[in-house]
């Protein structure tokens, strides 16, 4: 029986196989740990990230704009979710990224 590790490598490079980034149409990757929520925009013509957010920089920042008021259901790791993917956007607005 395989572990949930091996499964994950392996739906990983299915995927993979199938789907690149190029510098019209950058690939869009999602990680999910237990604790934190990592995204990347990558162009894999040239193996760059062209722009990164995670969980970890929300809680360091602080920052007023990023923790707006919370409604009950964007409270936890949904609420924590949703704003990496506001900093993600903001951040790939900035460098020209639609």
């Amino acid at each position: 029986m395989e572990d949930k590790q091996t499964k994950r490598y392996r739906r990983h490079k299915r995927v993979r196989a199938k789907v690149r980034g190029t510098n019209q149409r950058p690939r869009f990757s999602v990680f999910r740990s237990n604790r934190h929520i990592y995204c990347q925009v990558i162009e894999d013509e040239k193996g760059k990230t062209l722009v990164s957010a995670s969980a970890l920089e929300i809680k360091k920042a602080k920052n007023k704009d990023l923790k707006k008021a919370k409604e009950k259901t964007m409270q936890g790791k949904v609420g924590l979710a949703y704003q990496v993917g506001q900093l993600i956007a903001k951040k790939a607005q900035k460098k020209g990224i639609k």
